[in-house]
Order: C-alpha cells, then structure tokens, then sequence
C-alpha cells in the first residue's frame, strides 16, 4: 500500500483557507513536493502545542486516519513555550512525555514517526545574528528523537543558519510582512516574523523533502 504522509502541527505547519492569503504554512504546499500517488493529510492547527493537539480532538482525528507505513511529521514548540496560555503550556517533561506518548501510538499502528524542530522566528540581535526564542524546545526535541531512536529534520538548525546568511533585510519577504490596504483579510498589513507568506513555505517544504533525501531518511521515499 503506497504511504500517506500525515502532519501534525501548529500554525507553522497549518493549512489556511484561500481568505486568509498570503500566510501559508509549509504543511500547505509539501504534496508539491511528494509523488503523484503520495497523499498529504495536514491536521495541524494554529495554537496547537503537544499538549492542546490532543486535548482538543486532532490527535484522535489523525490516529483514526493513519495506517499501516504511513508517516505521521511533528512539529512543535511555538505554543508549548506560553506558560501563559495553561491550556497550551507543557514544560519540558511535559513535552518531552507527550512526544513520547505520540511516538508510541504511532509506532502501535505500524507507521513511521519523524520529529521536526520548530522554525526559526525572524529576531536578530544588533550585529545582525539570528536570536533564539524557542528556548530548551527545539534540543528537547532533539534529545527525544535520540532516546526514541525516531529521525529527525531539524528544521531550528537550518532555518538559523538561513536566516544568518540571508540577513534581516531579505528574510522579511519570506515572513508574514505585508502593506495595509493589500489583502482583505490583512487590510491594516501585518508585521509577524513568526508566520510564513508562499514563499517562506514553499522554502520549508523544501528543507524537509532535501534533508530527507540527503541523508536517506525512509520518508525520502515519498518525494520526487
């Protein structure tokens, strides 16, 4: 049976309706990238932590989907962080334990799990380096990849180092930066370094189908 690839997710990773243009999440557009046959099912959802994702119905959603080989992508940490938001907030064993408790029910099925570090938020400091707003998440998500023996993309590292060489200036046509006046759903403009337009996306997409393919990750299979 040819695999499906299943995305669990926040809203870096989240499908949005055609109202809402330009902001796209890479979960959106990565059938670009897969084989014909290879079918996308994106859960993912804005606000969505490892913790809000199964109490709110998307986990039971996307386990009653899954099948045998097919391979279930995570990304989180964004909404996880906010010990502000109680019914978002897993500290770092929380974390690390709803990963695990993923990653178990996963392999239950006889799927395939990879974990994903969050994206790089747009933050640079004075002498123009690339900040870190994700805290212990993105090496907790490392670490638990290791101690569960599950591939990981480590989509933190590379979005670093491709914010370090494009620069502040450039990088902002990636992210959710549009005039006012433009789009209906955005008529006073936006200035978020969090979220992606097409292109900041379509650049994900890409990180996650190459890394794949280069170091002969199982789920490079599904990629053209």
């Amino acid at each position: 049976m040819t695999p499906a690839v299943l995305i669990a997710g926040d809203s870096i990773a989240a499908t949005y309706p055609a109202e809402h243009v330009p902001m796209t999440g890479w979960g959106q557009v990565l059938g670009e990238l897969t084989r014909p046959e290879i079918r996308v099912v994106n859960f993912a959802s804005p606000g969505r932590s490892t913790k809000s994702f199964r109490t709110q119905g998307r986990w039971d959603a996307l386990l009653e989907a899954l099948r045998k080989d097919d391979f279930v992508l995570f990304q989180f940490g964004h909404n996880d962080q906010k010990s502000d938001i109680p019914y978002d907030y897993a500290d770092e064993n929380a974390y690390c334990a709803n990963l695990k408790r993923f990653i178990s029910e996963v392999r239950a099925k006889g799927a395939l799990p990879v974990l994903l570090t969050s994206v790089a938020r747009r933050k640079f400091d004075e002498h123009g380096v690339p900040l870190q707003t994700l805290g212990v998440y993105p090496e907790l998500m490392r670490g638990t990849a290791e101690e569960t023996d599950v591939p990981l993309i480590d989509l933190n590292a590379m979005t670093t180092d491709w914010l370090t060489r494009i620069g502040a200036e450039a990088s902002g046509e990636y992210f959710m930066h549009v005039p006012p006046g433009v789009y209906p759903d955005w008529k006073d403009g936006a200035a978020d370094d969090t979220h992606f337009r097409e292109k900041g996306a379509r650049l994900i997409a890409g990180m996650i189908a190459e890394d794949a393919k280069r170091r002969r990750l199982p789920l490079a299979e599904c990629f053209l």
